[in-house]
């Protein structure tokens, strides 16, 4: 019987350490968006890609892995923490894009401006994008 419990009690402990996470906080990011005029735009969709969807898809919105719009300070905040595949498999660091599609005036042509940064589990960091 002691044997049962002591090896109950190991198997348990090794389960535990397997699933160990640290827990980091959220991951989030601070998008400030500007017209050319540095002018803050509120109101406007800006699109999270991850490294790998940009890399498969490059920067068509329809595969965004977030869209965040910006608030009535021009600003647009992710929280990244669920997005599907973020900071798996062991990876320390991960770029995020930020992409702002637009047109100008009466004209079909459709610009992007973006960021890129890169994160941290947990951390909290701010970029800026600015339309031209």
């Amino acid at each position: 019987m002691k044997k049962h419990i002591l090896l109950l009690l190991i198997l348990t402990l090794s389960l535990n350490s397997c699933i160990k996470r640290d827990d980091k906080g959220d991951t989030i990011a601070n998008i400030t968006l500007y017209n050319n005029n540095n002018n803050l735009l509120s109101g406007w969709k800006v699109y999270a890609f991850t490294d790998e969807h940009l890399r498969l898809y490059g920067s068509d919105r329809t595969f965004a892995d977030k869209t965040v719009v910006t608030d009535s300070n021009g600003v647009a905040k992710f929280i990244l923490n669920d997005i599907q595949g973020l900071f798996s498999n062991g990876t320390r660091q991960e770029t995020l894009h930020f992409y702002v599609y637009y047109t100008i005036g009466t004209s079909s042509t459709v610009y992007m401006s973006h960021v890129s940064i890169t994160f941290e589990e947990g951390d909290t960091k701010s970029g800026t994008i600015t339309l031209h």
